[in-house]
């Protein structure tokens, strides 16, 4: 099955979503000289992207209920290769348990999989239910 440029859209906005909205501080040192800006202009000042295209946060959120039902494996490919960008493919292929070569193929089977619950789970209402292992809850499907 191949991944739709709507998902690929999708997906593309949930990770601007996870980037913004993380919780890890953004932007610069809380001291005073960090927030200082020159009186003169020497660049040019060009548009900033993340404004011109805001992240469409409902549908971030449900393209994140999607990616908390995936199986524990899936959601762990999509992390290792997009949240963790700082480790080599190597040490991702031993987390996995597979081989460096195989990882780009199990990421497009991780989100072939996404997509599918994506489009399964567009109209339905989701309920938080507390976890028993922390801080992971999993949603209840109720519809």
């Amino acid at each position: 099955m191949e991944l739709s440029e709507r998902f690929g859209e999708r997906f593309k906005n949930w990770l601007r979503w996870c980037a913004d909205y993380a919780g890890e501080p953004h932007g610069s040192c809380g001291s005073l000289e960090g927030g200082y800006r020159s009186p003169q202009v020497w660049d040019v000042v060009e548009p900033n992207m993340w404004k011109l295209n805001p992240v469409n946060i409902p549908d971030a959120e449900l393209v994140n209920r999607a990616y908390v039902e995936l199986g524990d494996y899936d959601r762990r490919v999509i992390k290792y290769v997009y949240f963790r960008r700082h480790w080599r493919p190597s040490w991702m292929a031993q987390k996995l348990g597979c081989h460096y070569t195989q990882i780009y193929g199990k990421l497009h089977e991780a989100k072939v999989r996404m997509m599918v619950l994506v489009d399964e789970t567009g109209g339905r209402a989701y309920f938080p239910v507390k976890s028993v292992t922390g801080n992971r809850s999993r949603p209840l499907v109720e519809g």
